[in-house]
Protein backbone atom coordinates (compact mmCIF):
# COMPACT_ATOMS: atom_id res chain seq x y z
CA UNK A 1 0.00 0.00 0.00
CA UNK A 2 1.23 3.50 -0.79
CA UNK A 3 1.46 5.56 2.40
CA UNK A 4 4.22 8.09 2.92
CA UNK A 5 6.48 7.35 -0.06
CA UNK A 6 7.32 10.39 -2.17
CA UNK A 7 6.33 8.48 -5.32
CA UNK A 8 3.27 6.23 -5.54
CA UNK A 9 4.23 2.58 -6.04
CA UNK A 10 2.49 2.56 -9.44
CA UNK A 11 5.17 4.97 -10.65
CA UNK A 12 8.18 2.84 -9.70
CA UNK A 13 8.45 1.01 -13.04
CA UNK A 14 7.97 3.96 -15.44
CA UNK A 15 10.22 6.22 -13.37
CA UNK A 16 12.83 3.50 -12.92
CA UNK A 17 12.94 2.82 -16.67
CA UNK A 18 13.22 6.51 -17.42
CA UNK A 19 16.04 7.04 -14.91
CA UNK A 20 17.91 3.97 -16.16
CA UNK A 21 17.77 5.21 -19.75
CA UNK A 22 18.72 8.69 -18.54
CA UNK A 23 21.83 7.28 -16.86
CA UNK A 24 22.69 5.42 -20.05
CA UNK A 25 22.39 8.65 -22.08
CA UNK A 26 24.45 10.53 -19.49
CA UNK A 27 27.31 8.05 -19.91
CA UNK A 28 27.15 8.35 -23.71
CA UNK A 29 26.59 12.08 -24.12
CA UNK A 30 25.08 14.27 -21.41
CA UNK A 31 24.96 17.26 -23.77
CA UNK A 32 22.63 15.63 -26.32
CA UNK A 33 19.07 16.82 -26.93
CA UNK A 34 17.81 13.29 -26.17
CA UNK A 35 19.36 13.45 -22.71
CA UNK A 36 17.65 16.78 -22.11
CA UNK A 37 14.28 15.42 -23.29
CA UNK A 38 14.56 12.33 -21.08
CA UNK A 39 15.46 14.57 -18.13
CA UNK A 40 12.20 16.41 -18.68
CA UNK A 41 10.35 13.12 -19.09
CA UNK A 42 11.73 11.82 -15.79
CA UNK A 43 10.64 14.98 -14.00
CA UNK A 44 7.19 14.72 -15.58
CA UNK A 45 6.79 11.08 -14.52
CA UNK A 46 7.84 11.95 -10.96
CA UNK A 47 5.26 14.73 -10.95
CA UNK A 48 2.52 12.48 -12.33
CA UNK A 49 3.09 9.85 -9.64
CA UNK A 50 3.70 12.24 -6.77
CA UNK A 51 2.38 11.17 -3.39
CA UNK A 52 2.15 14.21 -1.18
CA UNK A 53 0.49 14.58 2.20
CA UNK A 54 -2.87 16.35 2.36
CA UNK A 55 -4.57 18.32 5.15
CA UNK A 56 -8.35 18.51 5.22
CA UNK A 57 -9.76 22.02 5.01
CA UNK A 58 -12.50 21.06 7.52
CA UNK A 59 -11.76 18.27 10.00
CA UNK A 60 -15.22 18.15 11.58
CA UNK A 61 -16.67 14.65 11.94
CA UNK A 62 -19.74 15.35 9.77
CA UNK A 63 -17.79 16.18 6.59
CA UNK A 64 -17.42 14.27 3.32
CA UNK A 65 -14.22 15.11 1.45
CA UNK A 66 -13.22 14.70 -2.18
CA UNK A 67 -11.78 11.27 -3.03
CA UNK A 68 -9.80 12.55 -6.03
CA UNK A 69 -8.35 15.67 -7.62
CA UNK A 70 -10.34 17.11 -10.49
CA UNK A 71 -13.23 19.27 -11.60
CA UNK A 72 -16.89 18.81 -10.67
CA UNK A 73 -18.79 18.42 -13.95
CA UNK A 74 -22.23 17.35 -12.71
CA UNK A 75 -24.33 17.01 -9.56
CA UNK A 76 -27.48 14.91 -9.78
CA UNK A 77 -30.09 13.84 -7.25
CA UNK A 78 -31.02 10.19 -7.83
CA UNK A 79 -33.73 8.12 -6.09
CA UNK A 80 -31.79 7.42 -2.92
CA UNK A 81 -28.43 9.17 -3.34
CA UNK A 82 -26.68 12.23 -4.75
CA UNK A 83 -24.15 11.60 -7.51
CA UNK A 84 -21.25 13.99 -7.97
CA UNK A 85 -19.22 13.47 -11.14
CA UNK A 86 -15.58 14.55 -11.11
CA UNK A 87 -13.38 14.76 -14.20
CA UNK A 88 -9.86 13.62 -13.30
CA UNK A 89 -6.95 14.75 -15.47
CA UNK A 90 -3.51 13.33 -16.17
CA UNK A 91 -1.75 16.16 -14.30
CA UNK A 92 -3.85 15.77 -11.15
CA UNK A 93 -2.67 13.82 -8.12
CA UNK A 94 -3.80 10.25 -8.71
CA UNK A 95 -4.09 8.90 -5.18
CA UNK A 96 -7.67 7.93 -4.32
CA UNK A 97 -8.63 8.82 -0.75
CA UNK A 98 -11.54 7.79 1.44
CA UNK A 99 -14.24 10.49 1.52
CA UNK A 100 -15.41 9.25 4.91
CA UNK A 101 -14.46 6.74 7.59
CA UNK A 102 -16.01 3.30 7.71
CA UNK A 103 -15.87 -0.33 6.61
CA UNK A 104 -15.32 -1.46 3.04
CA UNK A 105 -18.50 -3.42 2.27
CA UNK A 106 -18.18 -3.78 -1.50
CA UNK A 107 -15.35 -3.70 -4.01
CA UNK A 108 -15.15 -4.37 -7.73
CA UNK A 109 -12.39 -4.00 -10.32
CA UNK A 110 -13.03 -4.90 -13.97
CA UNK A 111 -10.34 -4.75 -16.62
CA UNK A 112 -11.35 -3.45 -20.01
CA UNK A 113 -10.53 -1.34 -23.02
CA UNK A 114 -9.16 2.19 -23.14
CA UNK A 115 -11.66 4.03 -25.29
CA UNK A 116 -11.97 7.83 -25.04
CA UNK A 117 -14.80 8.69 -22.66
CA UNK A 118 -16.68 10.40 -25.48
CA UNK A 119 -17.04 7.04 -27.22
CA UNK A 120 -20.55 5.62 -26.84
CA UNK A 121 -19.26 2.25 -25.61
CA UNK A 122 -16.74 3.54 -23.05
CA UNK A 123 -19.09 3.09 -20.07
CA UNK A 124 -19.53 -0.59 -20.80
CA UNK A 125 -16.13 -1.74 -22.11
CA UNK A 126 -13.53 0.48 -20.39
CA UNK A 127 -11.71 -0.49 -17.22
CA UNK A 128 -13.80 0.46 -14.20
CA UNK A 129 -13.99 -0.02 -10.47
CA UNK A 130 -16.19 0.69 -7.47
CA UNK A 131 -15.83 0.72 -3.73
CA UNK A 132 -18.50 1.21 -1.05
CA UNK A 133 -17.75 2.46 2.45
CA UNK A 134 -20.32 1.98 5.22
CA UNK A 135 -20.39 3.95 8.46
CA UNK A 136 -23.32 3.30 10.80
CA UNK A 137 -26.34 3.47 8.45
CA UNK A 138 -24.65 5.58 5.78
CA UNK A 139 -23.04 4.18 2.64
CA UNK A 140 -20.71 6.24 0.46
CA UNK A 141 -19.92 4.87 -2.98
CA UNK A 142 -17.06 5.65 -5.35
CA UNK A 143 -17.13 4.53 -8.98
CA UNK A 144 -14.26 5.07 -11.41
CA UNK A 145 -14.27 4.89 -15.21
CA UNK A 146 -10.90 4.86 -16.97
CA UNK A 147 -10.26 6.68 -20.19
CA UNK A 148 -7.51 5.99 -22.73
CA UNK A 149 -5.13 4.30 -20.28
CA UNK A 150 -5.79 0.65 -19.46
CA UNK A 151 -4.61 -0.92 -16.21
CA UNK A 152 -4.70 2.53 -14.61
CA UNK A 153 -6.80 1.53 -11.60
CA UNK A 154 -5.78 -0.04 -8.31
CA UNK A 155 -7.71 -0.41 -5.05
CA UNK A 156 -5.59 -1.00 -1.96
CA UNK A 157 -8.35 -1.94 0.47
CA UNK A 158 -10.20 -5.25 0.74
CA UNK A 159 -13.78 -5.96 1.79
CA UNK A 160 -14.28 -5.87 5.59
CA UNK A 161 -11.23 -3.68 6.10
CA UNK A 162 -11.67 -0.27 7.71
CA UNK A 163 -10.52 3.11 6.51
CA UNK A 164 -10.15 6.58 7.93
CA UNK A 165 -11.36 9.68 6.16
CA UNK A 166 -8.57 10.95 3.92
CA UNK A 167 -6.68 7.65 3.95
CA UNK A 168 -5.19 6.47 0.66
CA UNK A 169 -7.38 3.67 -0.64
CA UNK A 170 -6.35 3.38 -4.28
CA UNK A 171 -4.79 4.80 -7.41
CA UNK A 172 -6.56 6.16 -10.49
CA UNK A 173 -4.63 7.58 -13.44
CA UNK A 174 -7.16 9.21 -15.75
CA UNK A 175 -10.92 9.33 -16.31
CA UNK A 176 -14.04 10.10 -14.31
CA UNK A 177 -15.01 9.51 -10.70
CA UNK A 178 -18.61 9.24 -9.54
CA UNK A 179 -19.07 9.96 -5.85
CA UNK A 180 -22.38 8.72 -4.43
CA UNK A 181 -23.50 10.32 -1.17
CA UNK A 182 -26.64 9.82 0.94
CA UNK A 183 -29.65 11.73 -0.39
CA UNK A 184 -29.84 13.99 2.67
CA UNK A 185 -26.27 15.28 2.22
CA UNK A 186 -25.86 19.06 2.25
CA UNK A 187 -23.66 19.46 -0.82
CA UNK A 188 -21.12 22.28 -0.64
CA UNK A 189 -19.55 22.15 -4.10
CA UNK A 190 -20.96 23.43 -7.39
CA UNK A 191 -20.48 22.41 -11.00
CA UNK A 192 -17.20 23.85 -12.23
CA UNK A 193 -15.44 23.74 -8.86
CA UNK A 194 -11.91 22.35 -8.67
CA UNK A 195 -11.49 19.84 -5.85
CA UNK A 196 -8.49 18.23 -4.16
CA UNK A 197 -8.48 14.71 -2.76
CA UNK A 198 -8.20 14.58 0.99
CA UNK A 199 -8.62 18.36 1.20
CA UNK A 200 -11.81 19.75 -0.34
CA UNK A 201 -15.09 19.48 1.49
CA UNK A 202 -17.77 17.99 -0.76
CA UNK A 203 -20.70 18.07 1.64
CA UNK A 204 -22.00 17.69 5.17
CA UNK A 205 -23.99 14.95 6.89
CA UNK A 206 -27.53 16.06 7.72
Amino acid sequence: MTTNQIIAKEGYKPLGFSLFFLLFLYIIDSSSIIFFLFSLLSLFIAYIYRNGERIQEDDCDDVYISPIDGKVISIESKDDFIEIEISHGICDSHLLRAPYRGEIVDKMLLNGAGLPLKHQNSKTVNQRAKIDIKSEERVVGIEMLSSIFTKSLNIYKNIQSHTKRGERIGFFLYGKVFLKLPSNTRVKVNVGDEVKSGVSTIGYIS
